[in-house]
């Protein structure tokens, strides 16, 4: 068997890694949240100063038995590289997924990088431990976060999405919400990136000691390129102050040819907390989705601590349908 690090600009090459991970998502999991192969594809061949992404194929007599997609940040967590390993199921129980793994640690150490991450899902119901979770920890790895992975089935009706809106205005007075699509407008973009900074120490980690990642225009405008690059459509609501300044925003990206949506942020400043903003942006942003997307699975993720977030997401008709665990291991 041979590690043969992908040649991400080959589409035969690009097209057999991907459909690595594909087949597995597909056969493992009830709701699969791999992006969108094109999406892929520019994350692995388009040069970028904040992120880099390789992969790593085992080849054996020209058949492909398992991969490795690797990624880590260049300006923040330094000391980390995140690594998803998967084996075809007819190649299971042979090293395969070792032999990946020592590839994967010496790439690790030879990039400085002292900590492997990895994202594990189990069942939302029943046994916890799956063969990549008794994997992890044959190897080493200890779970670090966990979060909820909930589910939205669209459409949802109007009237139900003008009931969550109507419930939640008294709470927002003189606040209103205001939505754009691919770019930030530019008379908002500064106020944005301090929301988009303010999100990483926000967000719910566990024991997992990261670094926010810090936002300027150029990482704004760049993250915008990407995904029109990647044929992604923006979904963006925020909620403007009575001082006009912005107090929240809450974003989904997509594909117009894939039908699954993933709800990406969702913040309301400190200051501003209490007034159904978090859910009044998140209603706004899904009906301006259902406007000009069919029926889709929206995907997003909660840790069970951020209890607030958690029953905006229900009250619109979210449902848990997996848990997606965070595992972390020293290199």
């Amino acid at each position: 068997m041979d590690l043969v690090p992908l040649a991400a600009d080959d589409p035969d090459a690009f097209d057999g890694f991907f459909g690595v991970f594909d087949r597995q998502q597909r056969a493992e999991r009830e709701f699969p949240s791999l992006v969108a192969p094109e999406e892929a594809r520019v994350l692995f061949t388009r040069l970028s100063r904040y992120h880099e992404w390789r992969g790593l194929l085992a080849v054996d007599d020209g058949e492909v038995m398992g991969a490795a997609w690797l990624d880590w940040p260049l300006l923040e967590n330094t000391d980390f590289l995140s690594a998803q390993i998967v084996v075809e199921q007819g190649h299971r129980r042979r090293a395969v997924g070792s032999r990946i793994l020592d590839a994967v640690l010496a790439m690790a150490r030879e990039l400085g990088r002292r900590s492997l991450l990895a994202e594990l899902a189990t069942p939302h119901r029943g046994a916890q431990t799956t063969p990549g979770v008794a994997f992890a920890e044959h190897h080493g790895f200890v779970r670090k976060h966990t979060e909820l992975h909930l589910v939205l089935q669209t459409p949802v009706t109007g009237t139900a999405l003008a009931t969550l809106a109507a419930e939640a205005a008294p709470h927002h007075h003189g606040y209103r919400l205001m939505q754009w699509g691919q770019e930030c407008p530019p008379e908002w973009v500064d106020q944005f990136c301090a929301l988009l900074s303010l999100m990483g120490d926000e967000t719910p980690m566990g024991d997992l000691e990261l670094e926010a990642a810090t936002y300027t225009p150029e990482r704004l405008r760049d993250a915008e390129s990407r995904r029109r690059q990647s044929g992604l459509f923006t979904g963006t609501n925020v909620a403007v102050a009575p001082d006009g300044s912005l107090a929240g925003y809450t974003l989904m990206v997509g594909s117009h040819d894939q039908a699954a949506i993933f709800q990406l942020d969702t913040l309301v400043r400190p200051d501003h907390r209490g007034r159904r903003l978090g859910l009044a942006m998140k209603v706004a942003n899904l009906g301006w989705l259902q406007a000009r997307h069919d029926a889709s699975i929206v995907h997003t993720w909660n840790a069970e601590v951020n209890a607030p977030m958690l029953a905006v997401n229900q009250a619109m008709g979210f449902r848990p349908v997996e848990y997606l665990g965070e595992w972390q291991r020293e290199v």
